[in-house]
């Protein structure tokens, strides 16, 4: 081996190994740092999103039904608990009535919606399973799932 190769094989003692060391240390902290920065910000938003699920899973608003002549589309929903508003649009040439049913009792709905027109209605919906009359009662019906909503404590 000649001098010039022994020199980059030994330590550099031109610099106090305190130094050395702590500079490694630096290194070793600003990724922690960034680590623990991405962890929070992971965190921040699962948090953000856990709360915009729960406040959407409990209000539902603008859930557009369009009947014409045939039913209803979308003839059949799954939502969660809590107050929907469902915008009807009659796309037929007729006056049309929409309900929703739970175990034959009409528990919401609009009669008489004029062609071309929409009616707004708004109803608590606990969990449970809905049937809808689409048209007319003679119409082909629809039907709505509603879940329960689950909290979650963490």
């Amino acid at each position: 081996m000649t001098t010039s190769d022994t020199s980059k094989t030994e330590m550099d003692t031109t610099k106090p190994a305190s130094t050395m060391a702590a500079s490694r240390g630096i290194g070793n902290t600003y990724s922690y740092g960034i680590a623990i920065g991405i962890a929070l910000a992971i965190g921040g938003f699962e948090m953000a999103w856990n709360v915009h699920a729960r406040n959407t899973a409990m209000t539902m608003a603008g859930i557009t039904i369009s009947v014409d002549g045939s039913g209803c589309t979308p003839s059949a929903l799954k939502m969660r608990a809590g107050t929907a508003t469902y915008n009807i649009v009659n796309r037929s040439a007729q006056p049309l009535d929409w309900q929703i049913l739970r175990d034959g009792e009409v528990v919401a709905g609009q009669t008489g919606i004029a062609p071309g027109t929409a009616a707004a209605v708004t109803q608590e919906m606990i969990a449970g399973d809905y049937q809808l009359i689409c048209g007319s009662t003679a119409a082909p019906k629809g039907e709505i799932e509603v879940l329960p909503v689950t909290i979650i404590q963490r």
